[in-house]
């Protein structure tokens, strides 16, 4: 409240104790016999009564002075957590491969991932690399929790996956190398499913380990799309020294496989209904991928659970990463 408001409102609250204590003295003159004692009584209490309002007018002033004073500062505060969770979303980002590979030279594979997190920040990756001319590495991953310290965890989780890739090649000795790592001062007890892959792009092989992950859905070309009934390792994260193991399936020319995290089948409608891996199935195998690219397909995927939940907001980070297999060689990527 401004200075001129304040200086207004006293002056108005003094006219008028003024005006009413004249009515009272003139009442009280053609009313009572004792006309200045009892005049004398009017005008202290009202000036009691006056003062009063002014000492409770004043602490209201105070009040709302204060009141701005934290509010300024809640604002303030606020605005500078979402500057700071901005920035953590911009790293977040920058971590996970956002410029896919130019097609019409690399001609083995189409790939294509998307991550969008409940909050700002989220738990869930996916990263891809080459390891050498022949081999290229994926994964995808859910970190438990949501939010800024799943944000943490995931991208330690995601470097030294990427660093152990690089030093050993089977997917079950590197996830058995990461667990143990992981496992080492974690205080908040978290955890991460994962499933990490190295696709020959010569012959379709993919050697893979699954640490509890949801099971990918694969279409052979010309099929429908389905779950892959694959062995599920234990989480990352939980049991320190635990042994994983790795198996193997193989692509052939026109095949799709086509990964996720749970966020992406447990979507919720405004009824609380789950989407569900019937209806994600059935959603898949509605879109024409003979006419779509896999950025196509993805999209196609991530609206039609978007438009199966509506107005729901969304409740759990969802991640998606699909791969086409070509089966024609190129030596640039």
């Amino acid at each position: 409240m401004s200075i001129k408001i304040k200086n207004k409102l006293i002056i108005n609250l003094a006219v008028w104790f003024l005006v009413f204590a004249l009515i009272a003295v003139i009442l009280l003159f053609f009313l009572s016999k004792n006309f200045v004692i009892i005049s004398l009584i009017v005008f202290v209490s009202l000036l009691v009564l006056f003062l009063i309002t002014i000492r409770s007018i004043y602490k209201i002033m105070l009040d709302i002075k204060n009141y701005k004073k934290i509010i300024k500062k809640m604002n303030v505060e606020k605005q500078k957590n979402l500057t700071e969770l901005n920035i953590a979303k911009q790293i977040q980002s920058s971590m996970l491969p956002s410029i896919f590979p130019n097609f019409t030279i690399f001609k083995e594979i189409e790939i294509y991932a998307v991550m969008m997190p409940a909050r700002q920040v989220g738990g869930d990756f996916y990263d891809f690399f080459l390891i050498d001319k022949n081999r290229l590495a994926f994964v995808i991953a859910d970190v438990s929790g949501k939010g800024i310290y799943a944000a943490f965890f995931m991208i330690i989780a995601k470097t030294l996956i990427k660093n152990q890739v690089h030093a050993d090649h089977e997917p079950s000795t590197i996830l058995e190398k990461v667990n143990n790592q992981l496992c080492k001062n974690n205080n908040l007890s978290m955890f991460l499913t994962a499933f990490l892959g190295i696709l020959d792009l010569k012959t379709g092989e993919i050697i893979f380990s699954n640490a509890g992950h949801t099971r990918p859905a694969m279409k052979k070309f010309g099929k429908k799309f389905k779950i892959l009934k694959l062995k599920q390792n234990f989480v990352i994260a939980g049991i320190n020294n635990l042994k994983f193991q790795s198996e193997k399936i193989f692509l052939k020319t026109g095949d799709i496989i086509f990964f996720y995290t749970d966020g992406l089948t447990e979507i919720n409608n405004s009824k609380n209904k789950l989407w569900g891996k019937k209806r994600f199935l059935t959603a898949l195998n509605s879109i024409d991928t003979n006419k779509n690219s896999i950025k196509g397909l993805v999209e196609s995927a991530k609206n039609k659970a978007f438009a199966f939940a509506g107005e729901k907001s969304q409740s759990d980070d969802m991640t998606i990463l699909a791969i086409r297999f070509n089966g024609n060689s190129s030596d640039e990527f």
